[in-house]
This record gives structure tokens, C-alpha cells and sequence, in this order.
């Protein structure tokens, strides 16, 4: 672990882990994984031969004990929720489970390819380590946002 200091002075600690203010996992296989996706997310400018430039918005919703999975992502927005689902273990019944809902905010191209190609990404996460029987991931164009994501880039 590193121990400095920000612009301003204040100390922080920066570990090895550490991709901007996120935490990467230290196993190598999951680590790729998480870095792919947020390539995808945060600096992708052409996919596919196209412009990625279409605002869209993309929401996770993960029963909250699960949502340290997604703590990789920077520049997101978890809140928590509620939600009925079916437990197929007590006979189909619907039980309310506490959520975390997460949305991130990315730039898309026009045949919608990098969002298609992050839903393929998250369920390959999911499926080696989330876990979760099917993670609920949707993406929607934002009409509009204060956020300029062109600036990031």
C-alpha cells in the first residue's frame, strides 16, 4: 500500500489494486475480465468501424451482499431497492429481497455494438462470479444528462 497525498494536500492511500478510484481484483483472469469491461464503459471512442458516441445509461440490479462484485466500476451510481422475486427453492413463491441497483453511464455507437458486447461481458462475469441464476443488466438511451461524457475522453 501506498501512502501519499491528493492535490489538496490530504492523504489517501493508493493499493496496487487500485485502476483510478476502483478496486480491481487480484486474481489475474477476474481482473481482465473487470479491465474489458471497463474499457468498454470509459474509453471506447470507435467500435466496430463506428462512433461511439449515442448517451446511454446501464443499470444492474443484484441482491446487495453481490453488489461488492461490481465495486470495479468508477463513476456509478448504486442505491438500494426492493424487489420481488420468485424462490424456486420454497415453491415459487415471491419473496422481497433487498437490491442494489447500479447505473453507469457510457458512450454507445448507433447499432448499439458496445452495449450488446457489455451485456455478453456481464454475463460471462456472472456466471463465474456473481453467480446470480440470471443478472438483470438493461441499457436505455438517456434523452438527456448534465454529465458531458464526450469530456471524459
Amino acid at each position: 500500500m501506498v501512502h501519499t497525498t491528493n492535490k489538496n494536500g490530504y492523504p489517501f492511500n493508493m493499493t496496487t489494486r487500485d485502476w483510478g478510484i476502483h478496486k480491481i481484483s487480484r486474481d489475474p483472469e477476474k481482473a481482465k475480465l473487470q479491465k474489458e469491461i471497463m474499457d468498454l464503459l470509459y474509453t471506447v471512442k470507435d467500435y466496430s468501424g463506428q462512433k461511439a458516441k449515442d448517451h446511454e445509461i446501464m443499470t444492474i440490479t443484484v441482491l446487495q451482499p453481490k453488489s461488492k462484485e461490481f465495486q470495479f466500476l468508477k463513476a456509478h451510481t448504486r442505491f438500494g431497492a426492493v424487489g420481488s422475486w420468485v424462490n424456486k427453492q420454497k415453491g415459487n413463491k415471491f419473496e422481497d429481497e433487498k437490491n442494489a441497483v447500479i447505473q453507469v453511464e457510457f458512450l454507445d455507437t448507433p447499432n448499439e455494438a458496445v452495449g450488446k458486447s457489455l451485456l455478453n461481458l456481464l454475463n460471462d462475469y456472472n456466471k463465474k462470479y456473481v453467480k446470480e441464476e440470471s443478472l438483470y443488466v438493461r441499457t436505455q438511451p438517456v434523452e438527456e444528462s448534465s454529465l458531458a461524457l464526450l469530456e471524459w475522453r
